[in-house]
């Protein structure tokens, strides 16, 4: 159901916002996907697909706006910089 959210989904963004103090300080994106899969059992580009979702989805979970800047951008970061996947 859109706009539907779940407590995995706050999980989710609580988990990027204990490392958003991190990401502020950081130009180069500090690595806590080591810390993704046993936290929530998805790989590191699920998780950051689905918090960009969440994020950008409405209804958003309120967050500072400058949280969630940092976020997005850890986000897309993760993404873009993930190798594709070749499928045969």
């Amino acid at each position: 159901m859109p706009g539907h959210r779940t407590s995995d989904d706050q999980r989710l963004v609580e988990f990027a916002l204990r490392w958003a103090p991190i990401v502020a300080l950081n130009d180069n994106f500090p690595d806590f996907d080591e810390y993704i899969l046993p936290e929530f059992g998805l790989h590191p580009k699920v998780y950051y697909r689905r918090l960009l979702t969440l994020l950008l989805t409405p209804p958003s979970p309120r967050l500072d706006p400058s949280d969630r800047q940092h976020i997005i951008a850890l986000c897309q970061h993760k993404l873009d910089a993930t190798p594709p996947t070749i499928c045969s």
